[in-house]
């Protein structure tokens, strides 16, 4: 579980660093990354779009409390297949779209 983990995150990483407004840190352990997009206010109605256009679900960061708002958290530690699919869909729905 951890070589996956740590593949899986290099993974999301790498695809999460082409797109110049979303910003994070890698995280050194764990299975969940918080990252942030740019222009983001509510974190909540952005899942919501999200999960409805891309068919990907996220955890809006509001739910962290208030220091959260304008981030979302993905877990990771997914199978290959379905994690790199759920990316690409992101990817994509993040050169059509712009988070609310």
């Amino acid at each position: 579980q951890v070589s996956r983990a740590r593949s899986n995150r290099d993974l999301v990483c790498r695809m999460l660093a082409q797109m110049p407004s979303v910003r994070f840190e890698v995280p050194p352990g764990a299975f969940y990354l918080f990252f942030a997009i740019d222009g983001m206010v509510d974190s909540t109605a952005t899942t919501l779009r999200i999960i409805d256009e891309a068919k990907v679900g996220f955890a809006p960061g509001a739910t962290f409390g208030p220091g959260g708002e304008g981030h979302l958290r993905m877990c990771y530690l997914k199978d290959l297949g379905p994690l790199e699919e759920a990316l690409g869909r992101f990817v994509d729905w993040m050169k059509k779209n712009k988070p609310v």
